[in-house]
């Protein structure tokens, strides 16, 4: 799977949440998470979603009153120089066999 098919993945789930947000039975049993072999939130879900925002993503004030913002996009690397490797995602079951 791609990383635009994965966030589409996650995508889909979390506006199938939305969707069923006061309906918790038929969110329950509808819901179908996720299991992109690869995933990286930062890549693969915030650049994403940050490309082309305009909307602000972070507002620092300082005590002083004095305030920053960045943007969604100016936020994000643009164009990306290197990308780091993706990591296979992780199970409970994984975890357990790494940890111990």
């Amino acid at each position: 799977m791609t990383a635009a098919g994965a966030t589409e993945e996650f995508r889909t789930a979390r506006d199938f949440l939305i969707r069923y947000r006061e309906e918790y039975e038929a969110a329950r049993a509808g819901f179908v998470a996720p299991r992109p072999d690869r995933f990286d939130r930062a890549l693969d879900w915030f650049d994403v979603i940050a490309e082309g925002n305009d909307r602000t993503a972070l507002r620092l004030v300082r005590e002083d009153g004095t305030e920053t913002r960045a943007t969604g996009s100016s936020a994000s690397p643009s164009p990306r120089t290197s990308t780091p490797p993706a990591y296979p995602a992780t199970t409970p079951a994984s975890r357990s066999a790494a940890t111990g």
